[in-house]
């Protein structure tokens, strides 16, 4: 018995949990922890603020694009800046991700700010000096977002490119390493946290509560 409570008690607070970021986001460790040789087996699971995070919340709940809305992502008339590279691409892997209708279309006109896009559009186009790298726009008393900004650095293409949609369409910054929404350089595909995140953001997913994750 006493050797038993030992090995319980070396758990410390992480519980069955092995993962110290996931503790310290909040995971509520279980009321009697396991000793390793009891963990169930596969990873930890994901949690709200390490693995993935919502750009816009509605109490406790994330804000998503209307439901039923087509979204055209389009580059921005810009001198001398061609369509971002794997644009078509990742925006097919971002549909097919959240469930969402997206599709990419002909250059929008010059946009400064969300205001200036057509409902139902994202635009793409290049960073001016500090600027934010997305905007949205809510509509139908901030319940839906409608339309988006995001802006480009130099940068990887196609990484940069996923990182900065993936912000248009709801999502904010993980804590995770090696999420594409990390925001650090972004390489790499879409990890679990950032796949749980966008999924969520989509018509077919249960809305998380995220006081409960």
């Amino acid at each position: 018995m006493r050797s038993r409570r030992s090995r319980r008690t070396s758990i410390g607070p992480l519980g069955r949990y092995p993962d110290v970021a996931l503790r310290a986001a909040g995971t509520p460790a279980p009321p009697a922890p396991l000793p390793p040789t009891r963990w169930p087996a596969g990873p930890p699971p994901l949690a709200h603020g390490v693995d993935f995070t919502f750009a816009r919340c509605r109490g406790r709940h994330p804000v998503r694009w209307r439901p039923g809305l087509p979204i055209t992502v389009r580059p921005a008339e810009s001198a001398g800046w061609p369509s971002p590279a794997g644009l078509e691409e990742v925006v097919a892997e971002l549909s097919l991700l959240t469930g969402l209708e997206l599709r990419t279309a002909a250059a929008h006109p010059p946009a400064a700010r969300a205001a200036d896009v057509a409902p139902g559009s994202i635009v793409v186009r290049p960073a001016a000096v500090g600027e934010a790298c997305c905007e949205l726009s809510a509509a139908h008393g901030d319940a839906y977002l409608d339309r988006g900004l995001c802006v480009l650095d130099p940068g990887p293409a196609a990484a940069h490119l996923r990182h900065q949609l993936g912000h248009a369409l709801g999502l904010g910054h993980a804590l995770r390493a090696g999420a594409v929404m990390h925001p650090g350089p972004a390489t790499g595909s879409f990890g679990p946290g950032d796949r749980h995140g966008l999924a969520a953001l989509g018509p077919g997913a249960t809305r998380p509560d995220i006081r409960k994750l």
